[in-house]
């Protein structure tokens, strides 16, 4: 399995002032918004998610720490790999799609209880494709 880098951060948040922190302070790019959630680009491949505590996606996460989603080439070979070292996936693969990009990704957790992700991205130039 080779990481290719930090695809996705996910921070799980009802309170305004934080979509506002993201937005204004940081002036990061917001590319989707919706009620469960807001969508930012922090760079050409990295993004970053609020997630409203009530969403599907915030379930899988810790409501005290982000979610940390690693960019991998082959999602299923990655998973795999995981799987033969004992790792246990937290959830199915999932997709989704934004546009012409597919996402698919798996949450599993480290030894310390961290959320992380492994992600793979379809018809996104910037992640490899």
């Amino acid at each position: 399995m080779k990481i290719k880098g930090i695809a996705w951060i996910g921070i799980v948040s009802d309170d305004s002032a934080v979509r506002d922190f993201y937005t204004h302070t940081l002036q990061l790019k917001l590319l989707d918004e919706a009620q469960d959630y807001v969508y930012y680009a922090v760079d050409e491949v990295a993004r970053l998610e609020i997630l409203a505590s009530a969403s599907r996606t915030a379930a899988q996460q810790r409501p005290d720490a982000p979610a940390i989603g690693f960019l991998v080439d082959d999602l299923d070979e990655s998973v795999a790999e995981l799987s033969a070292q004992g790792v246990q996936l937290l959830t199915d693969i999932k997709e989704w799609r934004s546009g012409e990009i597919l996402h698919r990704w798996v949450y599993f957790a480290d030894p310390g209880g961290n959320i992380l992700l492994l992600l793979e991205r379809h018809g996104d130039e910037q992640a490899g494709e």
